[in-house]
């Protein structure tokens, strides 16, 4: 990605794994590079149709036979290369919720973590709406 340091808001756990993603009614392969409460870095897949940056999409991510989250997004930048791309979560159901937070809760190891990166995007929120 370009630019200089970034400051995240919350944490995000490398979490290497396939996906799909659609998009304007296409379905896109990917391979999830790291997740957080606020978004995901994906890689196109071999083969895969390009992304546009601004471009929304819905991400079907399957932890196991029976857990697929869906979380509806913003593609917001790529790299200079076109093969990596940060999607920001806009909406997420209840349950696709429920199983990310246990997810990110597992893979860094610390409930409070997880319960600092909700009140920041809280307090984010809160800030957009003044």
């Amino acid at each position: 990605m370009t630019g200089g340091k970034e400051h995240r808001a919350v944490h995000r756990v490398p979490f290497v794994q396939a996906a799909v993603l659609l998009v304007d009614g296409k379905v896109v392969e990917v391979r999830l590079l790291d997740i957080s409460l606020m978004g995901a870095l994906v890689a196109l897949e071999p083969g895969s149709a390009d992304l546009a940056v601004s471009g929304d999409c819905r991400m079907r991510l399957t932890l196991a036979p029976d857990v697929t989250l869906e979380l509806a997004g913003k593609v917001v930048r790529s790299t200079d290369d076109g093969g990596r791309f940060g999607i920001q979560w806009d909406s997420m159901d209840v349950e696709s919720a429920s199983h990310l937070r246990r997810l990110l809760e597992l893979n860094l190891g610390d409930h409070d973590l997880v319960e600092q990166d909700i009140e920041a995007m809280y307090a984010a929120h809160l800030h957009a709406a003044d």
